[in-house]
């Protein structure tokens, strides 16, 4: 569930709010960005992507594992491990999979 006043234009104005000097007038160009960091075919190696189940972004990045490329990718399934949530030394509390 999410607030209808989280719109792009509230996102770009809150950038440039916290971003003194960033221009958002033209952003986000999510198809340039998209294509820059490869899409669904991301060939950096030795990388880890974590994501939760939570996350509305998970579908934006690696969900799998690509061992050609050393790439490992995990998606926790967990009450409350959505996007920005604090990743911390896990507890005996948290959730196995978070674990």
């Amino acid at each position: 569930m999410r607030s209808a006043l989280l719109t792009v234009h509230y996102n770009n104005a809150m950038c440039e709010r916290v971003f003194e000097g960033l221009d958002m007038t033209n952003l986000p160009d999510i198809l340039g960005v998209t294509i820059e960091q490869g899409g669904f075919n991301i060939a950096g190696t030795n990388t880890f992507f974590a994501n939760g189940s939570e996350d509305p972004w998970q579908w934006a990045t690696q969900r799998t594992n690509r061992v050609s490329l050393n790439q490992v990718a995990r998606t926790s399934d967990c009450d409350v491990c959505g996007h920005c949530c604090e990743l911390y030394t896990p507890k005996d509390t948290d959730p196995a999979s978070l674990q």
